[in-house]
């Protein structure tokens, strides 16, 4: 039931990310860096924009899982959308401070 800005008991707000939102509560952050590579390759702007800000959220959140993020970070580079190619600086450097931060042997 609707009742001001509570939904079910529940405080309900509006988000910037939606949809980086629901993929960093997955359990499994690799599938959510598959996610976001189907819509960066998406010929439609506004999706291929979606998965690119998710995808930087995402690497935000767990930066322990960049190397899942390098094919989503190659294909945001790829797009031919100009805005949706600068997202690729972002995800890099992200990456790199991950990387620079990963000690651990492999």
């Amino acid at each position: 039931m609707l009742n001001g800005d509570v939904i079910e008991g529940e405080q309900w707000r509006w988000s910037d990310n939606p949809l980086a939102e629901t993929l960093i509560a997955m359990a499994d952050p690799n599938r959510a860096a598959e996610i976001c590579l189907r819509l960066t390759q998406s010929e439609d702007e506004d999706s291929a924009e979606c998965g690119a800000i998710a995808a930087v959220a995402l690497l935000e959140e767990h930066p322990h899982a960049y190397p899942a993020f390098g094919p989503a970070t190659a294909a945001t580079r790829a797009h031919r959308g100009t805005h949706i190619r600068s997202y690729a600086d972002d995800l890099d450097a992200l990456i790199s401070a991950a990387d620079e931060g990963d000690h651990t042997v492999h």
